[in-house]
């Protein structure tokens, strides 16, 4: 019984990795963006506004809700075996 929460801990994993790679890759790449042109800006002596950091995508928040249901599952097997 142990091992099929292993396998469903180990598919929520995976699948969370596959939703939650690509748009965390991309949002990371939005905050550089920002903070290169405060750099930028602060260097020139202009101080722009700031920018807001983007929104997290819906497909990060399943990724991060898969990946609390691998965690779960993970638990319940060790529990279990």
């Amino acid at each position: 019984m142990s091992a099929a929460w292993f396998a469903a801990a180990l598919v929520a994993g995976i699948t969370a990795a596959w939703l939650g790679i690509p748009p965390w890759r991309d949002r990371q790449a939005a905050l550089e963006r920002n903070r290169n042109a405060d750099r930028y800006l602060a260097w020139r002596g202009r101080r722009g506004p700031t920018e807001t950091p983007p929104p997290m995508p819906p497909r990060l928040w399943a990724a991060i809700g898969l990946a609390a249901v691998a965690v779960v599952c993970a638990v319940i097997g060790l529990v279990v075996g």
